[in-house]
């Protein structure tokens, strides 16, 4: 019989979509996420990182912080299971991991600044 209806139950703000829902056969509540629109968040991270080192996404913000990077969170999570980087825990060891991958050419679509981390 499979999952009876699917009803949002998305936190407001949050870019993950979610859904839970009942599935009559196990008797069990399931629930499922995802994020959509992956292609925008990569496309606004090309234009910023294409900016100038005068445009608004090259400078540090007003708490010192500069923006390098955008990453999905379903990556995030992928990164979390598959390899163990945990970005919440963000131990030496996950960030020594994190910036790796960042500064790898591979990953390029998910900077927000040039230079290396």
């Amino acid at each position: 019989m499979g999952v009876s209806k699917w009803e949002d139950f998305t936190f407001p703000g949050s870019p993950i979509k979610r859904q839970i829902g009942l599935d009559m056969t196990e008797h069990k509540i399931v629930t499922r996420s995802w994020q959509p629109n992956i292609n925008e968040c990569l496309e606004q991270n090309e234009k910023e990182y294409n900016a100038t080192v005068d445009g608004p996404f090259n400078r540090n913000g007003p708490d010192g912080w500069t923006k390098v990077a955008s990453i999905p969170l379903w990556l995030l999570e992928q990164w979390r299971l598959e390899e163990g980087i945990d970005f919440y825990r963000f131990n030496e060891e996950d960030k020594a991991k994190l910036m790796k991958k960042l500064n790898d050419r591979d990953y390029l679509k998910l900077r927000t600044a040039k230079g290396n981390l």
